[in-house]
């Protein structure tokens, strides 16, 4: 899960399916912003919103059948 951190991670076991989400948001730094023009349709002052940048992920794995989910349990390793 290259660019995401513990944080960012959620882990389940539900209906016999391991399920990893991840959900990162890089926000930029928030800057003055002009309408280009003053005829301009913006809906919801987006023009004003600081730019970002998301990045969502998810993965259903299927547990076989003579697993004790019970005994699972995540771990995250960062990169070397």
């Amino acid at each position: 899960v290259e660019g995401f951190q513990p944080n960012d991670l959620n882990v389940s076991i539900r209906h016999g399916r391991l399920i990893v989400r991840g959900k990162h948001v890089i926000q930029a730094q928030t800057q003055l912003s002009q309408r280009l023009t003053t005829s301009s349709i913006i809906d919801h002052d987006e023009d004003t919103e600081p730019d970002f940048v998301k990045k969502e992920f998810r993965r259903t794995f299927v547990i076989p059948t003579n697993a004790d989910v019970r005994k699972a349990h995540a771990l995250y390793y960062p990169q070397q």
